[in-house]
């Protein structure tokens, strides 16, 4: 497992999901 692109990966998420939160709001 590449735990540098797993963790990118949920930095990503991350950064998508509370984008779409605070447009949302």
């Amino acid at each position: 497992v590449n735990y540098v692109a797993v963790s990118k990966a949920l930095n990503i998420s991350s950064s998508v999901l509370a984008a779409g939160l605070a447009a949302d709001n």
